[in-house]
């Protein structure tokens, strides 16, 4: 992009290097043409990556219908957030970028579109501005903001977060300083003609002016404008190269009343990119005045009541040097209706729509119907028919989506489309609950995200265990998502099937989100967690895997043969991305197994268990880690589960069973009676229904995939422990009689006596007693006992004594 100074020297400006200049807290765009590939690809990934807060685009409905027919944006209403503005009787023109942040603040004011034309593709100009020597434009940028959220004349939503940003602009240039000579302008209170004529006689009048600009109209603007400056001529730049070509424009002024003339300014003249920039020099009397921004040489721009247009003024009050130029031919007549800002009439309206509380607030902001609409969600490449919606007569409806933000958090964007007979209106879905989620979670947000949508990267994971190094409890479901090993509380069920969730509402009102703290806000993280601890659960593909594929995409037939000097690129491509794959890998376990010995040495007070049990398993699925690493992980995390209880039911089982699946050393049913003693440990019998063994899914993958958890849940079911043999036993002998098998009893050497016991044997039944499982001394001689017949004990629940006594426990 080309930058204006005072001077006229022509410098390029480097708007990503100001993105990622300082953590924004407000980061906003106006546009009127939309790229979302290009705003994430670029500007998005330069404000992320210096941790500012998600962005706000301020559209025209063209650019943003423009945008819904690209596929390359992703993370549209989750990142970042697009608010859709409709103009009576014109489009939203402007191109104005804020940045403000605690301690600074700049603004960005051109004639470039948020696309790859408008950001260096194209000839642009822009004004960067600080209040250090702009405050005043800072000020009428605050004026332009509220009056954007304020007029009748534009059809949006945006008004409280305009006002908002409004406010961020003065507060940021409060002491800066204000002298007048930079300005910036808007027709949204008085059109643009008259304040520049105004600003020339406040200069002593008019003596000469030259345009730039790609799109004309018939001449009237121009004459109009000459005309109030007192000019019986005009001079206008005849780009050499090619201009950016409109529809319904021409690329000169060919009926102006006043003589114009073609020059070729030098500054503009020299570039070889198409011209998209608009720029007015008018000289006066007693100074100067530099006029950029996005009106081009119409009465739509320049004149009232059609396009809201922004530009900056400079001025300059003392006599200077004007541009340089040569003599140039006007360009010959566009041939082609090709409009690089505009497609052709277009036949879909635009909404806005938002999702928070588990309810959507959406609005149709072009022409609609009032009255039922057919409700379709398109998420994840598939169309969703949810119903109908009634649209009210400013176009609002209500939609009842309770666990849709499960689904929109794992995918890409989420649209919403509303048909009524043969009109249709789509939009963006904003995820309102999301600004709770990153209140919560900070700068670990996209990465969070990024493992819900199986996007992440060995960076992402890297990232993510440092966060939980430094945030052990962050990620634990707390007391109000049910805990211990009691009945479960009820759960939103991850990615769950729309058409279960989504039901119309009777109201038409839009809600406003609750505040930080309530409890539609606390559901929403409850909801989150449980998509969360699905997605971290979830069988994944290696980083590895990931890589290879990268090598197969460098390999991808061409045609040709690939030269030598081609196949060496692509293996040192292969080389580096291998290379720092593994590096992010060693950050993200090195984090991980010191986090995992934290929380196993004291689960209580770090987190829990169930999200050290999800995370394990994401880390040991991504990362790739070895059977036997990942058993070792595994075999802790049952043996902190079964000594302490803060974890949930399900998920314990879950690992519980896998665990002893897993086990291969040992026979199925030996392997089912574990799985039994530790679930009874904690008091939980298991039932004849088999567990959702999705909790603990990675695991399984990794270790044991292909078993029949079904068939070896009934094993656990149908089997016994020796504990609950010895209880069994216990009520036998007292009631005199055998009643029960005994299976794994009757295998013990000790058999013979418990069996005369059970049979009335008097002397039999004095040499058994029933102890605690962690008994230190023989019932009988009160003698300590040896530290063998303790481990046995314990292990065993039945145990021969040095003074030939049988020791008994039913205690697990």
């Amino acid at each position: 992009m080309v930058k204006i100074e005072g001077q006229l020297a022509a410098q390029e400006l480097s708007a990503l290097d100001l993105l990622g200049a300082a953590r924004w807290d407000h980061a906003a765009f106006t546009t009127y043409a939309l790229s979302l590939s290009f705003f994430e690809a670029v500007a998005l990934d330069a404000l992320v990556r210096a941790g500012s807060a998600p962005p706000l685009i301020i559209a025209d409905v063209m650019g943003v219908r423009g945008a819904l027919a690209e596929y390359g944006a992703r993370v549209v209403g989750k990142d970042y957030d697009i608010e859709p503005v409709s103009v009576k009787h014109g489009v939203l023109h402007a191109k104005v970028a804020a940045l403000v942040s605690s301690d600074d603040a700049h603004l960005v004011v051109g004639s470039g579109n948020l696309t790859f034309g408008g950001w260096g593709g194209n000839l642009e100009v822009a004004e960067h501005l600080h209040p250090s020597f702009a405050a005043d434009a800072f000020d009428d940028a605050a004026g332009f903001f509220r009056a954007l959220a304020t007029t009748d004349r534009a059809t949006h939503d945006a008004g409280d977060r305009l006002e908002l940003l409004a406010t961020a602009l003065e507060t940021g240039a409060a002491s800066g300083v204000r002298n007048g000579d930079v300005r910036l302008l808007h027709n949204l209170t008085e059109d643009l003609t008259r304040q520049l004529v105004a600003r020339a006689d406040e200069l002593g009048g008019a003596t000469r002016l030259v345009a730039a600009s790609p799109f004309w109209d018939d001449g009237a603007a121009l004459a109009t404008l000459c005309r109030r400056l007192r000019l019986s001529e005009a001079f206008a730049h005849a780009h050499p190269k090619p201009v950016v070509e409109g529809l319904g424009v021409d690329n000169w002024p060919r009926g102006c009343a006043l003589p114009v003339h073609p020059v070729a300014v030098e500054w503009l003249a020299a570039d070889e990119r198409h011209l998209h920039a608009k720029v007015f020099e008018i000289q006066c009397r007693r100074g100067r005045l530099l006029f950029s921004g996005s009106a081009n040489g119409t009465a739509a721009a320049l004149g009232g009541g059609r396009n809201i247009e922004a530009g900056v003024l400079r001025m300059s009050r003392a006599p200077q040097v004007g541009w340089t130029w040569v003599a140039a031919a006007p360009p010959t007549p566009p041939t082609s209706t090709k409009d690089a800002e505009a497609d052709e009439q277009p036949v879909n309206g635009v909404l806005r729509a938002r999702l928070s509380a588990g309810r959507v607030d959406g609005r149709v902001l072009t022409s609609f119907p009032t009255g039922p609409a057919h409700l379709q969600m398109l998420a994840g490449g598939v169309v969703h028919e949810l119903g109908f919606a009634d649209i009210d007569p400013e176009g609002r409806f209500t939609w009842q989506a309770d666990g849709l933000e499960g689904q929109g958090w794992a995918v890409g964007r989420v649209v919403l489309r509303l048909v009524r007979d043969s009109k249709v209106a789509q939009g963006f879905v904003a995820f309102a609950d999301l600004a709770e989620i990153r209140r919560r979670t900070g700068s670990a947000a996209a990465r969070l995200l990024a493992v819900l949508a199986h996007t992440d990267t060995p960076e992402d994971a890297a990232a993510l265990m440092a966060w939980v190094w430094d945030n052990p409890q962050a990620l634990s479901r707390g007391p109000a998502s049910g805990g211990g090993w009691g009945p479960s509380e009820p759960r939103a069920r991850p990615l769950a099937n729309t058409h279960e969730l989504l039901s119309p509402a009777g109201s038409h009102l839009p809600g406003r989100p609750p505040s930080d703290g309530s409890p539609a806000h606390d559901a929403a993280w409850r909801r989150f967690l449980d998509n969360m601890f699905a997605a971290l659960t979830a069988p994944r593909e290696t980083f590895a895997v990931r890589d290879d594929a990268g090598d197969d995409d460098d390999k991808e037939e061409t045609g040709d043969a690939p030269t030598t000097k081609e196949l060496e690129a692509a293996r040192k491509r292969a080389e580096d991305r291998r290379r720092r794959r593994v590096a992010f890998e060693k950050k993200a376990f090195a984090n991980f197994e010191r986090h995992f010995e934290r929380v196993i040495g004291n689960p209580t007070a770090q987190g829990g268990l169930e999200s050290l049990a999800a995370i394990t398993q994401y880390i040991c699925g991504a990362l790739g880690a070895s059977e036997g690493r990942t058993r070792g992980y595994l075999q802790a995390l049952v043996s902190a589960m079964v000594r302490d209880g803060d974890i949930d039911r399900d998920a314990a089982t879950a690992v519980v069973v896998v665990d002893a699946i897993s086990d291969v050393g040992h026979s199925w049913p030996i392997r089912a009676r574990v799985a039994r003693r530790r679930l009874l440990t904690r008091g939980w019998v298991p039932e004849v229904a088999p567990p959702d063994l999705q909790r603990a899914s990675g695991f399984r993958a990794l270790l044991c995939p292909e078993t029949d958890t079904d068939k070896f849940w009934a094993e656990v079911v149908g089997c016994s422990t020796t504990q609950e043999e010895v209880r069994a036993f216990k009520r036998d002998m007292e009631a005199g009689g055998l009643a029960n098998k005994y299976p794994i009893l009757r295998l013990r050497p000790e058999w013979a006596r418990l069996e005369s016991a059970l049979k009335g044997s008097a002397r039999a039944r004095r040499e058994i007693y029933f102890v605690s499982a962690d008994a230190l001394r023989c019932p009988c001689s009160y003698t300590a006992l040896p530290s063998g017949v303790r481990i046995e004990l314990r292990s065993a629940a039945i145990v021969t004594t040095p003074c030939d006594h049988v020791l008994l426990s039913e205690e697990f």
